[in-house]
C-alpha cells in the first residue's frame, strides 16, 4: 500500500515539473508590448463607445453602419439614382395618359346616354323642350400627362372637368346647371337623375325638401309617380305642400308648430284614414264633404296606380 502512494507522488512530482517547464518556455517567448496593449484597450473602448451610441450593442451598431452605407452609396450615385426614377416617371406618365384617354372616351360614351335618358324623363316632367348635356373641359399643364399629343391636367379623377348643361327652352344654347336652372327646373332635373341613377344608387335613404317648388298641381301626379317608382329601390323621405304627391306617401305625416310656455316646439303626427284626408283637403284649399271627397279622389287614384306599378314591377325581368 505504501509503495503504490510512493509510485503515485513521485507520477504526480513528475507531472508537476513538467508543467513547470512547460510554462518557463511560454515565459521566454512572450514578448512584452506596452503600446499594443495600449492599441487594443483604446479599441474596446472605441467599440463600446460605438455600441453605447448606436444602439446598445455591437450588432446594432453594425446594422447602422451597413445603414449608412447605403445612404453613402445612394448619393454617391445620386445622379444614376435620379436618372432611373425620371425614366420611371415617365413610364408612369404615360401609362396615366393611356389610362385617363380610356376614362374619358368612357365618360363621354356615357354622358350622351345619360343625356338622352335625362330628356326623357324631363319630358314626362313636363319639360318636353329642354336639352340635357354633360359638358367637358381638359386643361393643359406642363406637369400634365400625355393625353392625344397634349400635355393635361390630371388629378386621381382623370384630366376631365365634367358639367352638368340645361337649356330649359327649344332655341337656347345649354349653359351650366348650377347657373341657370330655376328651384322647380332644379328639382326636376334631380328626381330625373335619381330616377335613371336608382339602379346603381346604393345610398338606403333619399331624402327630397320640397321637390314641388315651383311645380304645379297637374305636375304633381307626375312627381308622384316617379317618386314611388324610386321608393321600390329605396327609402323615400319627401317634404311637400303639394296633395297631388302627398297622395302617393305610403305614410303620412304632418309636421306642425305651436307655441307652449312661450317657446316654439314642433310636433309629428302619423295621419291614418280620415285624418289623412283632411289634411289632404287643407291642401287642397277646400272644406267640408268636398273638400274629403276631393282628397279621396286623390288617394284612391294614387292607390290604383301604385297597385299597378307593383304589378308590372313583378312582372319586370331583373336588372343585372
Amino acid at each position: 500500500m505504501a509503495e503504490t502512494a510512493r509510485d503515485a507522488l513521485d507520477a504526480a512530482v513528475s507531472a508537476v515539473d513538467e508543467c513547470a517547464r512547460t510554462l518557463r518556455r511560454y515565459a521566454e517567448e512572450i514578448e512584452s508590448d506596452p503600446a499594443q496593449l495600449q492599441a487594443v484597450e483604446e479599441r474596446l473602448h472605441a467599440l463600446r463607445e460605438l455600441a453605447r451610441k448606436y444602439g446598445g450593442s455591437v450588432e446594432a451598431a453594425l446594422a447602422y453602419a451597413a445603414e449608412a452605407r447605403d445612404k453613402l452609396d445612394r448619393l454617391v450615385r445620386h445622379e444614376e439614382h435620379v436618372a432611373g426614377l425620371q425614366a420611371r416617371e415617365a413610364e408612369l406618365r404615360a401609362l396615366v395618359g393611356e389610362r385617363a384617354a380610356e376614362l374619358s372616351a368612357r365618360r363621354r360614351e356615357a354622358a350622351r346616354e345619360l343625356a338622352a335618358a335625362v330628356e326623357r324623363e324631363l319630358a314626362d316632367l313636363r319639360m318636353p323642350g329642354a336639352r340635357f348635356d354633360v359638358g367637358f373641359a381638359q386643361a393643359e399643364s406642363e406637369d400634365g400627362v400625355p393625353v392625344c399629343g397634349r400635355l393635361l391636367a390630371f388629378d386621381r379623377t382623370g384630366v376631365d372637368r365634367v358639367e352638368f348643361m340645361l337649356a330649359a327652352n327649344a332655341g337656347e344654347e345649354p349653359r351650366p346647371l348650377a347657373r341657370v336652372a330655376s328651384g322647380g327646373e332644379m328639382a326636376r332635373i334631380l328626381l330625373a337623375l335619381k330616377t335613371i341613377l336608382a339602379g346603381v344608387d346604393v345610398r338606403p335613404t333619399l331624402i327630397f325638401d320640397e321637390v314641388d317648388v315651383g311645380v304645379g298641381g297637374r305636375l304633381g301626379q307626375v312627381l308622384g309617380e316617379k317618386l314611388w317608382q324610386l321608393a321600390t329601390r329605396h327609402q323615400i323621405l319627401c317634404v311637400t305642400h303639394l296633395p297631388q304627391l302627398a297622395a302617393f306617401g305610403d305614410h303620412h305625416f304632418l309636421v306642425s308648430k305651436h307655441e307652449a310656455d312661450g317657446r316654439t316646439e314642433t310636433a309629428v303626427q302619423n295621419l291614418q284614414d280620415e285624418g289623412r284626408e283632411e289634411e289632404i283637403a287643407a291642401m287642397l284649399g277646400t272644406a267640408g264633404e268636398a273638400g274629403r271627397l276631393s282628397a279621396r279622389e286623390l288617394l284612391g287614384r294614387a292607390a290604383a296606380w301604385k297597385k299597378q306599378g307593383a304589378d308590372r314591377c313583378a312582372t319586370a325581368p331583373r336588372r343585372r
